[in-house]
């Protein structure tokens, strides 16, 4: 019906600018400017009318307060407060309320707004100072988003996928390597409600050692099959507290190192990240892979072994050897530090070229750690680290820059002074 009303509304319209364009032409012999006006009036309001429904807006109303979903996070951390205080969020890409492809509506971009709005889609609260661990883009390097690709689970449970989503899957469960996503300070995962298996809905791998925050309804309530359902195709979000998040920054005094890695092949890095992400979860698991612990040793690539051998101590870290982050923000981190041997302090913040270090003041190395990571060998005791982002084509921008304005200066200069003097009348 919706198709017929629209085609029957473009003929109609398409009639009406005929009808005016006609007009026009007959005008146009003896009255052409009251032609031009005509013609005029037909193409502003044809291109007005034909053109409003893409033309998208919802009231300001909508973005006057912070997103709801803020201060349910909020409330979680004054509950059970993340392991150094600071922590990321993933929130699945994308996926809609499936109901809304069961029902019509004559306001969808407001509802699609609002929910997507409260659901934290990164553009809405990045402003508020939300860290998302992944946002989908075309500009993500490499080697980070290997973290967090997904994949066809190998597991040996052949019910897994009765266990993970309570149905049958014909094919391997669409797994996520979890542990990348604890490694990189994922305190909370904002999921789809409805389970799947894909990329988009494949949430099985997020749920192991986590707590539903929200939604929270009563087991004894009458009508819970009916409320379970009705979030389900209207909102379809869940929120999850996840347990096994490492702290943004963390100490191991052992280290193994690998030589650095060039070039973008995937079989280069492929034996790295195995040993970083795999271990034995439910949707991976092998017989024959050997789990290792990146809360115990780090992984640098270096050509040098003179740069990792003196802060291995191969020691048991202790409560007491935190890293404590005094500052942080996009350019400049700072961090606190008493180890009781000497070791290596790893910042789950991206290794770039640009970012240099201080350890007391001093220049050190930053050291490419667990493939992505900054990471600094540290001496025994009190010390404090300070990376700032420095990169040198900033440096040549600004030399650049200011070159270019002396050169201007002279030219104007010179300009003004060798001024050809106009010529004396006779």
């Amino acid at each position: 019906n919706g198709a017929w009303q629209i085609t029957t509304l473009a003929f109609a319209h398409s009639g009406l600018v005929l009808i005016a364009v006609l007009c026009a032409v007959a005008l146009s012999a003896r009255h052409p400017r009251a032609a031009v006006t005509v013609l005029l009036a037909t193409l502003t309001l044809d291109l007005a009318l034909a053109n409003r429904s893409q033309i998208i807006t919802v009231p300001q109303s909508v973005f006057d307060k912070p997103p709801a979903m803020l201060a349910r996070i909020e409330a979680a951390e004054r509950e059970q407060p993340t392991p150094g205080g600071m922590y990321r969020v993933h929130r699945t890409p994308v996926w809609s309320p499936q109901g809304w492809g069961k029902r019509s509506s004559t306001d969808r971009h407001r509802e699609f707004t609002e929910w997507e709005r409260y659901t934290l889609q990164p553009k809405y609260a990045i402003p508020y100072g939300m860290e998302y661990v992944l946002t989908e883009g075309v500009a993500e390097l490499y080697d980070y988003v290997y973290f967090f690709a997904p994949f066809d689970g190998v597991y040996r449970d052949p019910n897994a996928a009765r266990m993970f989503l309570g149905q049958d899957i014909d094919k391997k469960l669409v797994a996520f390597p979890r542990r990348g996503y604890d490694l990189w300070n994922t305190r909370y995962f904002l999921l789809p409600y409805l389970p799947g298996n894909d990329e988009h809905r494949g949430f099985a791998s997020f749920l192991p050692n986590t707590d539903r925050l929200a939604p929270l309804i009563d087991q004894h309530l009458p009508d819970r099959d009916a409320q379970i359902n009705d979030w389900a195709f209207e909102q379809d979000w869940q929120l999850l507290r996840n347990h096994d998040v490492y702290p943004r920054a963390w100490v191991v005094h052992d280290a193994v190192r690998r030589p650095p890695i060039q070039g973008l092949r995937r079989k280069d890095r492929e034996e790295l990240m195995y040993e970083l992400l795999y271990q034995n979860d439910p949707l991976w698991t092998s017989t024959d892979r050997p789990i290792y612990d990146p809360r115990r040793q780090a992984w640098i690539e270096t050509d040098d072994p003179d740069d990792i051998v003196p802060f291995i101590s191969r020691m048991s870290v202790q409560p007491s050897e935190a890293p404590r982050i005094v500052h942080y923000d996009p350019q400049r981190v700072e961090l606190e530090v008493d180890l009781q041997s000497p070791g290596f302090v790893i910042l789950a913040d991206i290794f770039y070229p640009g970012w240099t270090l201080t350890i007391d003041g001093r220049p050190a190395p930053v050291l490419r750690a667990n493939r992505m990571m900054r990471g600094a060998g540290v001496p025994s005791g009190k010390h404090r680290l300070v990376y700032r982002y420095q990169p040198q084509s900033f440096r040549w921008g600004q030399v650049a820059s200011t070159l270019g304005l002396v050169l201007l200066s002279l030219v104007l200069i010179f300009a003004r002074r060798f001024q050809p003097k106009p010529a004396e009348s006779p």
